[in-house]
């Protein structure tokens, strides 16, 4: 189950990293 739970996690954090961060920088995507 955790193999398949993991890449989701991250895939989920990954996403709300780009749309919280990129921000700041000055990046619109």
């Amino acid at each position: 189950m955790f193999e398949t739970l993991v890449p989701i996690l991250f895939l989920i954090g990954y996403f709300v990293v780009m749309r919280y961060v990129l921000p700041k920088f000055g990046i619109r995507t």
